[in-house]
């Protein structure tokens, strides 16, 4: 059975653009937005375009992203960093 992540909207003091985790966009410079911690400790943020969507929204760009993450799986060339980058 999986544990279910408890979500609260947090008021931020500055306007600060942060990712969200649902769609792959970002909080649009609001102050309002949503967030919690999953029991692992890993935070997790939903935009307000997410948010005003609703539960439906929410979970149809969910859906979207999980399906477009796991088409990337074994398809990525990625350059590496030359070593004096890689130190910094």
């Amino acid at each position: 059975m999986s544990q279910t992540i408890e979500l609260k909207l947090a008021v931020g003091r500055l306007h600060t653009v942060k990712p969200c985790d649902i769609c792959g966009g970002c909080t649009d410079k609001v102050s309002t937005f949503c967030e919690g911690r999953t029991s692992e400790g890993r935070h997790v943020v939903v935009c307000e375009t997410c948010l005003m969507g609703g539960k439906d929204l929410i979970e149809l760009n969910l859906g979207n992203r999980i399906e477009f993450l796991r088409s990337l799986t074994g398809k990525l060339k990625i350059p590496t960093l030359p070593a004096s980058r890689a130190k910094k």
